[in-house]
């Protein structure tokens, strides 16, 4: 029965649009790949149209090329040819398949990672104008035109801005650049550079080289760096901004840092557009680094308006060269109400240090009752049969994480933090001038770091009140003999 439905199907929407009858046309001025393609496919006049929403059951079959027209169209079958989307959205779902390019006019290509394709090539243009055929005489709707003005090409030189951060071991820094594309077409490679002034550091100058260059092969790109930069494994904790501020504010640094000159080389697949719900998207990583590492020493004269944490003392590292072959990927996946986001590594290391490390991350969200959310975020660092040098260890502890515990009371190649977040939006009406509407959150953290043997980890619940930019609360130890409240907050922008 499901067979005899999907050949009708098919059929129908075959008969919807006959090629004597009717056709397309593209116009205009967009020479991209993209509408060269699209216009490819019209000339050879071997399509199917299709101008209204429709599912393509997995036993359709185009035996050449589809023309989607102004319509939003899922493919679970085949098509022989290529497809050229002009003002629409085309879904490919797991086990579809499509023997040519697919070619976007001003709409969208979704394919999931499970189905096949030769390649998406997109065009974004200024102008589309979408009209029947106008002319005196002319049968009503027996052409479709779409007039396509191209985008203005992107600048192939693009200043970057001048970015300053604060911290224990720097002082001030502040750092800018440029990037360059090698050439208008937006799928082009390019390479960007900045230089970064570093106030307290004897190598005052530090900086980075990148150059990405497609490969023309499943999306994947080869991403080639150079640096010298103030490195840390602890960025996660807090921003770039956060941290800045916690540190010339309240004296405050939740990061350990190192100096390090970095070459490396890697083959990546960045993430495309977001994908139909319910299906997700791997991003692999794999190369090479080869990373020169020096200590840095706490400065004794850096000021803060209300605290003396910078006084923190920030550990040495083990000096010298590391080798290091690195495979990682990014996995994402999204649903109508349910995200999550993750990330896992493998580094064998060389040199200074031979070790192997796996490090990875989780990031789930999801709504429950109406607006209410739950977020669990993990993180964990594990050494496999030897230890990590002192560059590869993560810290816990302080407001950023654990905050009944002073800031990187816990630090080591091994690592587990876990924090939940239940947040409970209040009415629209207590909104709070320049801050805007509150919630309440439910907080839950639990984790350790460490060499040698396991600590027993600490435990800190709580909650408090979150708007757009800001959240602050009080969370307690239960465990502890003296339930003494920590109070945290921080400006920050949300995660989701």
């Amino acid at each position: 029965m499901k067979l005899r439905f999907g050949w009708l199907l098919a059929s129908l929407v075959t008969l919807a649009a006959p090629a004597a009858a009717q056709r397309v046309e593209v116009r205009g001025d967009d020479r991209s790949p993209a509408a060269d393609t699209a216009r490819a496919i019209l000339a050879r006049g071997r399509y199917l149209r299709i101008d209204r929403d429709t599912i393509l059951p997995a036993t359709f079959a185009a035996p050449a090329d589809l023309v989607i027209y102004d319509a939003e169209v899922r493919l679970e079958g085949s098509v022989a040819g290529s497809v050229a989307v002009i003002g629409g959205h085309f879904y490919l779902r797991p086990g579809a398949r499509v023997g040519g390019r697919i070619a976007v006019i001003d709409g969208g290509a979704y394919p999931s990672a499970k189905s096949q394709h030769a390649g998406v090539l997109e065009s974004h243009p200024s102008t589309v104008v979408v009209l029947g055929d106008t002319t005196p005489g002319a049968r009503r709707d027996t052409s479709l035109v779409a007039t396509v003005v191209g985008p203005p090409l992107p600048r192939t030189f693009r200043p970057l801005a001048l970015t300053p951060t604060y911290d224990r071991v720097n002082g001030a820094t502040v750092s800018g650049g440029a990037q360059f594309r090698f050439s208008p077409d937006p799928g082009a490679g390019r390479a960007s550079a900045f230089l970064a002034y570093r106030q307290k550091q004897e190598k005052h100058l530090g900086g980075q080289l990148r150059v990405e260059l497609p490969l023309g092969v499943q999306s994947l790109r080869l991403d080639a760096e150079v640096s010298r930069l103030t490195r840390t494994n602890d960025a996660w904790i807090r921003n770039d901004i956060t941290n800045t501020a916690t540190a010339a504010v309240l004296g405050r640094d939740y990061r350990d840092y190192y100096d390090a000159d970095r070459a490396s080389v890697f083959v990546t697949r960045p993430f495309g557009k977001p994908i139909i719900s319910g299906e997700s998207w791997l991003g692999p990583r794999v190369g090479v680094q080869v990373e020169r590492a020096r200590s840095l020493r706490t400065e004794d004269d850096l000021p803060s308006l209300l605290g003396s944490g910078l006084r923190r003392e920030n550990p040495p590292v083990l000096e010298g060269t590391i080798y290091s072959a690195i495979a990682g990927t990014t996995l994402r996946w999204r649903g109508r109400t349910v995200q999550f986001d993750g990330y896992g590594q493998v580094e064998q290391g060389f040199g200074a240090a031979s070790f192997t490390q796996a490090m990875a991350w989780a990031d789930f969200y999801t709504l429950t009752f109406r607006l209410q959310s739950l977020r669990v975020y993990a993180r964990a660092m594990l050494p496999i049969a030897s230890d990590a040098p002192p560059q590869r260890f993560g810290i816990l502890g302080g407001p950023g994480t654990l905050p009944t515990t002073p800031i990187s009371q816990f630090r080591g190649d091994h690592l587990v933090y876990v924090t939940s977040e239940y947040v409970i939006p209040l009415p629209k009406k207590l909104a709070v001038p320049f801050l805007g509407e509150p919630s309440i959150e439910l907080v839950h953290q639990t984790g350790a770091a460490w060499t040698g043997g396991v600590p027993p980890f600490i435990q800190n619940v709580g909650g408090g009140v979150r708007f757009f930019l800001a959240r602050a609360g009080v969370m307690v130890n239960p465990a502890a003999d003296d339930l003494d409240p920590a109070i945290y907050w921080t400006f920050a922008l949300p995660r989701f």
